[in-house]
Formats: C-alpha cells, structure tokens, sequence
C-alpha cells in the first residue's frame, strides 16, 4: 500500500463535484481566470480564402504579404525593387501538351507563374494575387518577325496599366526562345 504524503488529505467523492464547480468559476470569462487561447494565424493567412492559404505558408519565406484594396493581401517578393519583372528570370520551354511553359529560377516561381496573376502596384511595385487554376504561364504575348514579348495577365486575366516603369513587355529574339 502505497503512503500518503503528510498534509494532503484523501480526496473524496462530495469533494469532486466541489472541485468541477470551482473550476467552472475560476476558468470562466466571469470568474477572471485564464481562458486558454488556440494559437493564432497572422492576419494575412487568415484573410486568404482557405484554398490559398497553402501560398501563403510556402511564400511567407520569399516576401511579404501585403494589403492592397481591392484585392486583399497579395504576395511581393523580396528582390529588388527597381530591377524585378515577372517572367524575368527563367527561360520559355516548348511542350506538347501546353504549348510554351515558363520555368522560372526563382524559389516562388512555381506558384507565382502558374496560379494566379501579377499586377503592378506603385508604391509596392509587382505583387502577386493567388489563383487557383494552373496554367503554363498567364501571359499576353507580342510577335514580330524577329522578336516575341510577354507581358503578365494582370487580375482577371485583363490588360496592365500604364503606369508601369519601362513597360510591362519582356522582348527577345525568336531564336532564344
């Protein structure tokens, strides 16, 4: 048989729904106790839609999550801000299937180039508004006899607009695609 330490006395079974009770007081709002909090997101992943919190998770480490009315929270890459164009940094590959696909060298590439669209900001340059539908690229594209451009669909697959420094086109020779 097992001792009891000095001082503690057994506990009994009038005792137990004393102890509930009391418990109830000092838990509760009313009683002034502690009511123990569930961790929270921060306000960015909690404003996305559900299917696009996955983005969020996953770019958090690449840039910023910032809110621009109308859209909500977008994601801005953390590059250089003068220098950085969507579809800048990658190369165009030819597939069967899909037609011209952009393979991109940045780490948020896969996301940003192939769900969603871009769009230009000028207080916070390029940011990117989630989407749920995968696609090559979400371009528009200029040909000429010698030379192709890509420009990002902005929101809702729609025209840029023009306030965009050095244009929202990329060009190169035909040959380099």
């Amino acid at each position: 048989m097992r001792s009891r330490p000095e001082g503690l006395s057994p506990v009994n079974r009038r005792t137990i729904p004393r102890l509930r009770c009391l418990a109830l007081v000092v838990g509760s709002c009313a009683g002034g106790g502690y009511v123990p909090q569930t961790p929270s997101m921060p306000a960015a992943r909690a404003a996305l839609r559900p299917e696009h919190r996955i983005f969020h998770d996953y770019l958090v480490d690449y840039g910023d999550w910032v809110l621009i009315e109308p859209y909500g929270f977008l994601f801005r890459p953390r590059v250089d801000f003068a220098t950085f164009r969507p579809y800048g940094d990658g190369f165009w590959a030819p597939s069967d299937s899909w037609g011209w696909v952009w393979i991109s060298a940045e780490p948020f590439g896969w996301a940003t180039y192939h769900y969603g669209s871009w769009t230009w900001d000028r207080f916070q340059g390029w940011v990117w508004i989630p989407g749920v539908d995968w696609g090559p690229a979400w371009v528009s594209w200029l040909l000429s006899d010698s030379y192709a451009g890509w420009a990002p669909l902005g929101p809702q697959g729609g025209g840029l607009s023009g306030d965009i420094p050095r244009g929202p086109y990329l060009f190169a020779p035909l040959e380099r695609l």
